[in-house]
């Protein structure tokens, strides 16, 4: 059994103000990552607070989700 440290979902969508559901969109869209501990919950690392803030800012700008998808 693997042990996974980082931030839960819950703790993404506090530091960055996003909806739960909307980060789980931003998975599914292959725009962020997370692993599943054995427990079931998404565990992110920490730099995704910074991830999905740039995500929040271009998309204020103007800018569509389909642009990442060239990344």
């Amino acid at each position: 059994m693997a042990v996974i440290t980082g931030l839960k979902i819950g703790d993404v969508a506090k530091q960055t103000k996003v909806a739960v559901g909307a980060l789980r969109y931003y998975e599914d869209q292959g725009l962020i990552n997370s692993e599943r501990g054995d427990n079931g919950y998404r565990y992110y690392s920490p730099n995704i607070v910074q991830q999905v803030r740039f995500i929040k800012k271009a998309q204020s700008l103007g800018l569509s989700l389909e642009i990442f998808e060239k990344f």
